[in-house]
């Protein structure tokens, strides 16, 4: 059985309700909502139910943010993926909802993470991982699946890193290292395999509708601001 968590602050996007619908025509699914405003916290509200719940069949643990929809069957498809690549984690490509055509997918190099841009992914395999970007990856809790079988599942949990750094000018400023990046930085550590994929469509809602589909955005490549943060 595969748990799909839905994380939320109270209201979800319309469309995603008949992503859920059609998450899956082949694996038996229980669904966990947990609604929270401290997002880390959310986030293990629902890991832990699917934790205590092991001993009724669950192997796999999903989820899906309340402001992203995904094509018919797109747990299958992640789940077809895992088992072709041998993935312990595998997430959906989630370009962030702006022109930039950045991802929050990106890779782990000297300490930092750089994000990929919905052009570099284009020339990426549909599947990729460390070996195709020669770095640790960097994944998004948008839209992903992993193997709860493991004993790590029991070691790790989800937070938020902030700080505030004074810069060589005197300056201050407030830094973030978010909980998907925290979250693969530590897979990373622990040698698990982690996949990222675009053979899920899907769309971030937004002021628009972002896809992660196609070379878009009026970035090449990162071109770096406040959310890089050392790990």
């Amino acid at each position: 059985m595969i748990v799909i968590a839905l994380p939320n602050y109270g209201s979800f996007h319309p469309s995603l309700l008949p992503s859920i619908l059609t998450a899956t025509r082949k694996h038996p699914t229980a669904i966990v909502q947990e609604r929270r405003s401290l997002l880390a916290n959310c986030f293990n509200r629902c890991w832990a139910v699917a934790l205590n719940s092991r001993g009724k069949g669950v192997t796999e643990f999903a989820m899906h943010h309340s402001d992203i929809s995904a094509e018919p069957y797109w747990l299958d498809t992640l789940m077809e993926e895992k088992e072709r690549v041998g993935a312990d984690v595998i997430s959906a490509v989630v370009p962030i909802n702006d022109d930039r055509g950045l991802t929050s997918t990106g890779w782990i190099e000297d300490g930092v993470i750089r994000r990929l841009t919905m052009r570099q992914i284009a020339s990426l395999p549909t599947t990729f991982g460390a070996a195709d970007l020669g770095h640790p990856i960097a994944v998004n809790t948008g839209l992903w699946v992993c193997d709860f079988t493991k004993e790590w599942v029991e070691r790790v949990h989800f937070q938020i890193n902030d700080s505030i750094t004074k810069e060589p000018d005197g300056t201050f400023v407030a830094r973030v290292l978010s909980e998907d990046w925290n979250f693969s930085a530590w897979c990373a550590k622990e040698g698990l395999k982690v996949f990222a994929t675009t053979a899920v469509k899907l769309t971030h809602h937004g002021q628009r509708e972002y896809r992660n589909e196609g070379a878009w955005g009026t970035l090449e490549q990162d071109q770096g601001d406040e959310l890089n943060l050392s790990i």
